[in-house]
This record gives structure tokens, C-alpha cells and sequence, in this order.
């Protein structure tokens, strides 16, 4: 395409200054938005169309100059392999670890192996040995041509053996190969290499040979440490340290390791994070991040532009399948039609350059930065999590990096001397992964910190007693309900939901409950929240207009016969406690129904209301994750959320819903939400049950400077270890 000079025609319209400007040679209008001014003709090139998919793929140069390591499956041992290879796990044995080739789902040139249990004392030769007798491998007819030691740069010593194996049995057809062992803790593990697999074999050698110098064996058992300075705490062994994919909310590991562009403080105000600063356009649609230059990820790779598009465009894709990233993703412009599969782009989302990310909304969304301090929008290096087991040593931004993770038994970090903030008081921050009860790690002096019972609080403040520490009571945004599956009958008529949530005294409930300190429910928001207004959607105790609602239904009217009704909830050996109990007969006495209820094994459950929701309803509950209603009235009432699992959906209250999430004036958008919980009442797609009583939680007094929050905030990098 070719550009000429602009042409000196002066529009009828200019001013007599600009007519004079005009005659002496002067453009006086700036050119047109559109426009690019050039000294000269140009030839340019229209730039192949932007694929989210390549872009989470592609690897550039400062991969080679900010390594990563690859971690086993069990975290046996680690080595830093180049940022460019494409593994892919698990292949075709039950010994088969991971697997690299060099384009994404190509011919494996490099496969790691592992043997357990090979026998106390058995050299790496011995275990060569017993590789190469394994039916998988020896079926493939292993010529062995030479043999010998190898020890790599830091003095491992194993053993090298080369040869060929057949590859086309019917044309006798047969490729080099080599593979090195080494031997740890009774294990063979083993490197299988296939040279002549790549375009490049001798380049392809070093890098292998490069990567084996940096084998290292990771500890099995939880390092020693000094606690004079350091904070433990207990953790789930189910955590999960991918900030996309967690449910846990921000003040935990996750919210050591990584950031996002903005935060809470323990106000519940915006702060800066990665970004420094943003701009926010005149219509409240386009937000305009500035990265710190500082910033950085654990390993000193500067934090860029493109990793924030990576994380977002991985936090939302089809293929990751994140139950949380459109909940605080999906205001940006053409997240949705991404995650659908719909593009393999997001209209909304453009690099400017290294440090600047602009991303437009779909409409002015007042809350987006608060949804921005959710986990599901904080950033992750592109290259770290390409790799496998990338949990074992995860590399973020926050203020705290991994430097042991012991499988099942714990996490230890340290501060992070590339973290952009005040860097952290602690020496040590460890994590002890374990289902043990609070109080007995505490009473041993294992952990720093445990939520206790109500009743327990005296012997907390007693000096004299084991649990002595300093307490903290932690208001929670927390409303706990029962979510009908408005799909499926009888739920699928609103008059049998309603009379099903009046039926129910929730006074009585919380009694009963094994939560102690719940308050009765009657609001979807808890109080405390913004916008909550006690009595808003109040479904009140009355058994009498129960029945009566029951009666004016199309299942219970007489006219056929009613649908069985089963309640479906997490329960070990099938039993349930008295807070079902209490349901179970409330309905029965109540209404004249019968409900059965079936337990199902915890981790069945988790795995059955990640597809649908198990049976007609099922327990729920929100805690805010920032400070705005939206967080409750969209996820839990819109038919694109509410739709999807519970076939919830009334085109009017998402009509509200959709106002109230772009009306700027507070006053309004309250009125709207008051409109919604009249429809919410009328339907009755949930009963609100109850909402979470404060946490009472126990401190060694030696740990300073916690501030207790209503919402999750990470902490951690602000406390400090008091010296007695």
C-alpha cells in the first residue's frame, strides 16, 4: 500500500487564522484519527490476526534468560529445562513421568521415567538393567551399543547406555536412542533421549546435557528451620496454588505467592499492585494500566504487558476451564464469546506496549478494579506454568517465594527480594499440610494461629492453659442457603419453591446448626455488606401459607401424582446431621412430603456439582469477595450464572440486574437491587438460610500486627514476630 503526502485543500469552514495558516503552507487541523503522518512513501503490511491460542503458546527470548525448573510428578527431583519445550504428560506407561517434544503434541524426543523400589544398594547400572527388561521397553527390541558412566557437572554420578530401537517392525526400521539413570532413595529414574527426533540433534545434545547438569534432588522431608522468626500455619493438603483455579479466597498460600494489578488493603480500599496507576475513560468503559518498571516475578523476570494478557486469557480459557475467571473476568469486552469458544480473541484486552494494558468493559462497571483483587485476575509467569507439575515451585509476584514444597506435608517460603512492595518482617513463612484438628497443633506449638469454638474462648485468654493467645474476632460476609435446581420438577414451579423457604424457621435452624454463632437468615446480602437492608427479601416462617402455596401448585394440587423428592448432600457412611434433620422434618411436618436424602461421599459430591448440580437442590453458600452487592445478586440470580447449573432465569430480574451493574448513582442502583429482591421473594430460587457467625481465632502472642477483615486480604508480608 502506498502513502502520499497529504493534500493542501483547505476545508470552506476554517477560521480567517486558519485560512492564513493554510496559504503560508501549514496543515491547522491534526490529522484525523486514523491518520499516521509520514516523511516519506511507505510500504507496510497488514499483521496476521491475533490468536489467543498461539499467544498462550508462543516463547519468547526472555525465556532463555530467566530459566524455569521442571519438577517431577511426586517432587522427587527438579532440573531447569529451556522455556521453549512442549511437554506432554503421561504418555504410554504407568512409568512414564512426563515427556518434551518440540512442537505441542509432536514426537517426544527427551522421556522421563521412574522405577520405584528397586532394591537397597542397586547402582544405577543395576537399574539401567532392570529399565531395559520392562516389557514396554524391551518388546521395542533394544540394541545396546556402548555403555559407560556419567557423571553430570554438580558429581551425580549414573549410568549412560546408547543404542537403537525398532521403530517399524514391518520395514525392520530402527532409530538411535540413549538413555542416562540415576538413582535416589530405592528409585531408578531415567532419561530416554531420541536425537534424531529433532530438526536440530547436536544443538538438541548440549541443551540436554546442559539441562541434566542442573539435576537436583529434592527433600523428602520438611527442612528444618529456625521459628524464631517465622509464621506457621496449617493448610488443607488439598490446597490448590493456581490463583486461576482456587476457591480459597486471597489471604492464603495463594495470596503469598502472587498479586494482581491491584489490591485490597485491610480497609477494603484499592491499592495499587503490579499497575501504579490507571487511567479510566470519560464514559467508565476503558481502564488504562500502568505497570510498575520494577516489577517483577520471583525469579527477576520483569512482569510486562503481555504476561497480563497471558494470565487473563488463561484464567478464561475453554481449555483450563476456571469456575471463577468470568465471575471477575468476564466485564471485559468479548470474555465471554472467548471462553465460549466463539474467538480466539478478546476484543476488549490490547497491549499498548511492555508496561501499559488497556482493557474496555462491555459497559462502565464502577466495581471491575474490586473484581481485579480476586485470585482469578492476578498474574502468573507465562513459562512457569507451561511446565507440569508447576505447583511444586510455582514463581508469582507476591511477597513471598516457594522454597520447599514437601508433597502432602508442607510448603515453605521466604520472602521474595524482587516483591515491588515493603518487603516482608517474617524470615520464614511455613505452611503445614495436614486435616489435623486446630487445636491439637497449636497446644504442641506447631502452628502460630487457630479458629476455636465460643465456648472455648476463656481457657484462650487463661495464661496458664495451652490455647493462651491473643484473640481475634473476624466478621464474615457469609450467607449460607439451599439452591433449588429450578430445571427439574417439583422446582420448576415457583409456588412449590416459596412454600418450601416459608416452611422453614430459621430461628429454629440456627440452634440446631453445628455452626455455633450463625444469625438467622432472611437477606440475600449478610449484614455488614454494602447495600444490605435488613427485611429486603424476608421470606418469613408460616407453615399455614406453606401448605396453602403448596396446595395451589401444579404437583401438589391434586391432579397427579407428585414427583419423588431427594436432597443430595456430602456425608460420610450416608449419614447427616441435625441440621438436615431438622429440614427434613420441617418439610414433612409442614408441607405432608417426603424427602429422602442421600449422602454421597465427600469427594464424589465435589466432583458432581462441578458438572450439575447434584438431585433437585443442594446447600450452598457466598462469601463477598469484594465489597460490592453485585457479588451476590449476579452470580447467585442471573440467568447467565444462575442458568447454568440451576436453571434459574427470569429475563426481567436480568433486566434489573443489568442496570443496577451500570447505574453509577448509588442511591438508584440500590432502588434496583430493592426491585430485584421483590422478584427474588415472588420466585423463590433459594432459601436463605442463615449467615455465618464471626470466627473466633487464637494467636501466639509473639505474632504481631493482624488486622482482622470482613474479606479475605492477604496479610501475611505485614506481620512481624515479637522477641520476648
Amino acid at each position: 500500500m502506498t502513502v502520499h503526502p497529504a493534500s493542501k485543500a483547505v476545508p470552506a469552514s476554517l477560521s480567517a487564522a486558519a485560512l492564513a495558516l493554510a496559504a503560508a503552507g501549514c496543515n491547522p487541523l491534526p490529522p484525523p484519527a486514523t491518520a499516521t503522518s509520514v516523511s516519506a512513501i511507505v510500504s507496510t503490511q497488514t499483521p496476521p490476526p491475533f490468536s489467543a491460542h498461539a499467544f498462550l503458546n508462543a516463547v519468547g527470548p526472555d525465556s532463555v534468560r530467566y530459566p524455569i525448573r521442571y519438577f517431577s510428578p511426586d517432587g522427587d527431583f527438579s532440573l531447569q529445562v529451556p522455556g521453549e519445550w512442549e511437554f506432554n504428560q503421561q504418555a504410554d506407561s504407568g512409568q512414564e513421568l512426563d515427556s518434551v517434544s518440540e512442537i505441542q503434541g509432536g514426537m517426544p524426543f527427551v522421556a522421563f521415567y521412574s522405577l520405584k523400589k528397586i532394591g537397597n544398594g542397586k547402582s544405577a547400572q543395576d537399574a539401567l538393567e532392570a529399565f531395559l527388561l520392562r516389557d514396554w521397553v524391551a518388546d521395542r527390541q533394544v540394541e545396546i551399543i556402548e555403555q559407560s558412566e556419567y557423571v553430570n557437572i554438580a558429581g551425580l554420578s549414573g549410568w549412560r547406555a546408547s543404542g537403537t530401537v525398532l521403530v517399524d517392525p514391518a520395514h525392520g526400521e530402527r532409530e538411535k536412542f540413549s538413555v542416562i539413570a540415576f538413582v535416589a532413595s530405592n528409585t531408578g529414574y531415567f532419561m530416554t533421549i531420541y536425537p534424531d527426533r529433532s530438526a536440530a540433534p547436536i544443538p538438541l545434545l548440549k541443551k540436554i546435557h546442559s539441562m541434566i547438569d542442573t539435576l537436583r534432588w529434592e527433600e523428602s522431608q520438611t527442612r528444618e528451620i529456625d521459628t524464631t522468626n517465622a509464621l506457621q500455619l496449617a493448610q488443607p493438603d488439598s490446597v490448590i496454588l493456581d490463583p486461576a483455579m482456587t476457591v480459597e479466597g486471597a489471604a492464603g498460600p495463594v495470596g503469598d505467592i502472587f498479586s494482581g494489578l491491584v489490591a485490597l488493603d485491610t480497609s477494603l480500599n484499592i491499592q495499587p499492585g503490579l499497575a501504579e496507576r490507571w487511567d479510566v475513560s470519560l464514559d467508565g468503559r476503558t481502564y488504562t494500566f500502568h505497570l510498575r518498571p520494577q516489577a517483577k516475578f520471583h525469579n527477576g523476570r520483569p512482569v510486562t504487558a503481555d504476561d497480563v494478557l497471558f494470565s487473563w486469557l488463561r484464567a478464561a480459557s475453554p481449555e483450563l476451564a476456571s469456575g471463577t475467571a468470568l465471575r471477575f473476568l468476564g466485564d471485559i469486552a468479548g470474555m465471554r464469546d472467548y471462553r465460549e469458544g466463539k474467538t480466539d480473541y478478546v476484543s476488549g484486552l490490547q497491549v499498548v506496549d511492555s508496561l501499559t494494558l488497556r482493557a474496555t468493559l462491555d459497559a462502565p462497571k464502577t466495581y471491575f478494579l474490586e473484581k481485579l483483587t480476586s485470585p482469578a485476575a492476578w498474574i502468573v509467569d507465562r513459562y512457569n506454568v507451561r511446565l507440569p507439575n508447576w505447583k511444586f515451585n510455582p514463581n508469582g509476584t507476591g511477597p513471598f517465594r516457594v522454597t520447599q514444597h514437601v508433597l502432602e506435608k508442607s510448603i515453605l517460603m521466604e520472602p521474595s527480594e524482587n516483591f515491588f512492595g515493603s518487603p516482608a518482617r517474617l524470615k520464614f513463612l511455613m505452611y503445614w499440610l495436614t486435616s489435623a484438628k486446630d487445636d491439637v497443633l497449636y497446644k504442641s506449638g506447631k502452628v502460630d494461629q487457630m479458629v476455636v469454638p465460643e465456648a472455648v474462648l476463656p481457657r484462650a485468654n487463661d495464661p496458664h492453659n495451652p490455647l493462651f493467645g491473643n484473640i481475634s474476632i473476624e466478621h464474615t460476609l457469609c450467607t449460607n442457603f439451599i439452591q433449588f435446581n429450578a430445571s427439574l420438577p417439583p422446582f420448576d414451579d415457583p409456588l412449590v419453591r416459596k412454600a418450601f423457604a416459608v416452611s422453614i424457621n430459621r430461628d429454629i435452624y440456627v440452634e440446631v446448626t453445628p455452626e455455633n454463632g450463625d444469625l438467622p437468615g432472611s437477606d440475600i446480602l449478610p449484614p455488614g455488606m454494602t447495600g444490605y437492608e435488613s427485611g429486603s427479601a424476608r421470606a418469613p416462617y408460616d407453615p399455614k401459607e406453606a401448605k396453602a402455596l403448596l396446595r395451589r401448585s401444579r404437583y401438589f394440587d391434586g391432579s397427579q401424582t407428585a414427583p419423588e423428592i431427594r436432597f443430595i448432600l456430602p456425608s460420610e457412611a450416608g449419614e447427616y446431621d441435625s441440621t438436615m434433620e431438622y429440614l427434613v422434618t420441617s418439610w414433612e411436618k409442614n408441607l405432608g412430603v417426603n424427602v429422602f436424602v442421600e449422602g454421597v461421599a465427600r469427594d464424589a459430591f465435589g466432583e458432581r456439582t462441578r458438572d450439575d448440580p447434584p438431585g433437585q437442590f443442594i446447600f450452598g453458600n457466598l462469601c463477598a469477595d469484594y465489597p460490592d452487592p453485585e457479588n451476590f445478586y449476579t452470580y447467585l440470580f442471573h440467568g447467565a450464572f444462575a442458568g447454568i447449573h440451576f436453571g434459574y432465569q427470569n429475563p426481567a430480574l436480568d433486566s434489573i440486574l443489568d442496570s443496577a451493574s451500570v447505574e453509577p448513582d448509588w442511591f438508584v442502583r440500590m432502588d434496583l437491587y430493592r426491585q430485584a429482591d421483590r422478584i427474588i421473594f415472588d420466585d423463590a430460587p433459594m432459601i436463605i438460610l442463615s449467615y455465618r457467625g464471626p470466627a473466633y481465632v487464637v494467636w501466639k502472642p509473639r505474632v504481631m500486627g493482624f488486622v482482622p477483615t470482613r474479606i479475605d486480604v492477604p496479610q501475611h508480608h505485614l506481620l512481624w514476630i515479637r522477641s520476648d
